[in-house]
């Protein structure tokens, strides 16, 4: 059967886009050589798993995460090398780890789980397509052991030039490195903390909270030596100011000390972290 030269031209064209599309690409590294797929290529997301890292790549952006804990260790947007990482464990008690696993979800994002005892029950962490991130940790607690609980950051403080944040009620302002000895920089809390933004020499981060009334606690950023505080950033929960935060239950026969208690189940604290 004798085809058109056209008809004969459009499958012999899309027969090579098939072999094309099929065909592994290589990438020379000096004497090691690796195949990607093509299909591979277009995932925005690269893990690369160690025995103690996940490294996980969105373009420019790097986030490394300790498989120990879970935990956000540093970061590397581009050439630069930003070490923010999260404080393991819970800041206002002790907190003991349980377990941490990862996966791939249906979107594409990377998640991080890990747990611990007391609290969080659950801290999840989420690598998106778009390069952010999402922390998630879940919980109950009954503020017996402390007023306050939550989680930290350490930060290169000899990079940081600048810190701004608004909170509900409080409105903005700006910590700045220049600030003279008669303003020295000492520890504050700020109460419904909406967002805060950080300027370092060569990467900004900006934190959003999804969570009401959270707190944020700033270190003294320019004498962190006392060890005083766990961490130069921390994002906490506090009892309730009104009477016992957990739920007092007598039993019958009216003794106190068999008393139970109903652990507060706490709002999930949920922060976004964006790095440019």
């Amino acid at each position: 059967m004798n085809f058109p030269i056209a008809a004969k031209f459009t499958f012999a064209l899309i027969s090579f886009c098939v072999v094309v599309l099929a065909t592994p690409i290589q990438f020379s590294k000096g004497l090691t050589t690796t195949w990607v797929s093509a299909t591979e290529s277009l995932d925005p997301i690269k893990v690369r798993e160690s025995t103690t890292e996940l490294h996980i790549q969105v373009g420019e952006r790097l986030f490394v995460f300790g498989k120990s804990k879970g935990t956000l260790e540093k970061v590397k947007i581009g050439m630069h090398v930003l070490t923010f990482a999260q404080v393991a464990g819970t800041e206002g008690l002790e907190s003991g780890f349980k377990a941490v696993t990862w996966k791939k979800l249906k979107d594409g994002s990377i998640q991080i789980q890990s747990s611990y005892s007391p609290w969080p029950a659950t801290l999840t962490w989420t690598v998106l397509a778009s390069g952010r991130l999402k922390m998630e940790a879940r919980g109950t607690f009954d503020f017996q052991a402390s007023s306050t609980l939550g989680l930290g950051f350490d930060l290169p403080n000899y990079e940081l030039k600048n810190l701004n944040w608004s909170a509900k009620g409080l409105g903005t302002g700006t910590w700045m490195d220049h600030q003279t000895e008669n303003e020295p920089s000492k520890p504050f809390f700020l109460q419904g903390i909406e967002k805060v933004n950080l300027a370092f020499e060569s990467v900004a981060l900006s934190i959003s909270s999804d969570t009401p009334n959270l707190i944020l606690k700033v270190a003294d950023l320019k004498n962190h030596q006392s060890g005083l505080l766990q961490s130069d950033l921390s994002f906490l929960f506090q009892a309730p100011s009104q009477g016992n935060s957990s739920t007092e239950i007598e039993t019958p026969s009216g003794d106190s000390n068999n008393n139970l208690y109903k652990p507060l189940e706490l709002s999930a604290m949920i922060l976004w972290f964006d790095f440019h």
